[in-house]
């Protein structure tokens, strides 16, 4: 009854223990010009962790100022054309700002999007299709902090662009050759939600009874 249990335990850890991948990369040095009239689609590449392969949020760092509407987004990304490729994975809510002084935290959560591991995905901001006006600037490392990405942006006019055409840096064509926007992304086990199946809990219940039923003779013999 003792193997039961240890069964029952080692099927269910997988399910019931949740591991986490952070990357990012920190601040430096400021980059822009991103928002309505200039440059529309800001973003960073990354490289899904081997493990943890369920993205959860992701946070870029803008300058506060006068407050522009945009939304958030994430791809696949096909580093041979440099651009993004399929059909959008995550597409935010309109979001504002940010405003006042200073830089300021721009959070994304994405309720849980399951990746690729090892793929290469892009995560952006873009003012693309939204109504407003304003610009701001991004906080970026100035360097190659992270060497699973590098920071993107393009152009465009048209969201259908972002898949049809090249992006431009991720070669280091921008200010600082290999950098990297200044961010944040969290990573969780693909399965750390899932509810056990019936016959596991059947398992499970079967081996703690037995556990129990072991506890009960060793009292009575002593």
């Amino acid at each position: 009854m003792r193997r039961i249990a240890l069964a029952a335990v080692c099927l269910l850890t997988p399910t019931l223990l949740a591991a986490q991948t952070t990357i990012g990369s920190g601040n430096g040095s400021s980059i822009g010009t991103f928002g309505h009239g200039a440059t529309a689609t800001y973003g960073q590449t990354f490289t899904v962790p081997a493990v943890d392969a369920r993205l959860d949020n992701f946070s870029f760092w803008l300058e506060q100022g006068p407050a522009i509407n945009f939304r958030a987004y994430v791809f696949a990304w096909n580093p041979t054309l440099q651009r993004a490729t399929g059909s959008a994975l995550f597409m935010s809510d309109v979001m504002s700002g940010p405003a006042g002084a200073g830089y300021s935290e721009v959070a994304v959560s994405t309720g849980g999007i399951d990746l690729t591991p090892g793929g290469i995905f892009v995560a952006f901001l873009s003012t693309t299709g939204e109504t407003g006006s304003g610009t701001t600037r991004w906080s970026s490392t100035g360097a190659d902090g992270y060497a699973g990405g590098a920071f993107v942006y393009f152009n465009n006019g048209t969201a259908a662009q972002w898949t049809t055409q090249s992006w431009d840096g991720g070669s280091g064509n921008f200010q600082a050759p290999g950098g990297d926007l200044q961010f944040a992304m969290t990573f969780n086990a693909a399965d750390v939600s899932t509810v056990p199946e019936p016959a596991s809990m059947a398992l499970l219940g079967t081996g703690l009874i037995g556990l129990g039923g072991v506890a009960l003779r060793r009292r009575r013999r002593a």
